[in-house]
């Protein structure tokens, strides 16, 4: 029998500002690449560094500040997984699975998280 144990944690005003940014910078390269995607269907999905270069090239210096690649290559790792699922399921590939293309995320109707 497996046990899972629940902590709550309670972190400080500054943990918690920079959990925000963290969060921010993910929900911003997820949505730049969705747009960008809807815009350019051929467009290929790169880390995130190149992407905010090309595009929003004021959030690496937010993300100097938050020093957060870690949880924005994990963004980059499920923004592609999304969409190779999409488009396998356009395919046919995945038999009896229709995958929807990627939505934008929100900042108010999102369950917020990073990894």
């Amino acid at each position: 029998m497996l046990k899972a144990y629940e902590y709550r944690i309670y972190p400080t005003q500054e943990q918690e500002a920079l959990f925000n940014q963290t969060l921010g910078l993910c929900r911003l390269y997820w949505n730049t690449v969705v747009f960008n995607k809807n815009q350019n269907h051929s467009m290929q999905i790169q880390g995130y560094k190149p992407t905010f270069e090309k595009y929003k090239p004021e959030a690496l210096e937010w993300a100097k500040e938050a020093s957060c690649s870690i949880p924005l290559a994990q963004m980059w790792s499920d923004v592609r997984a999304a969409y190779t699922n999409f488009f396998k399921s356009c395919k046919g590939v995945r038999k009896g699975k229709f995958s929807k293309p990627p939505k934008f995320k929100s900042k108010k109707n999102s369950k917020d998280s990073f990894r």
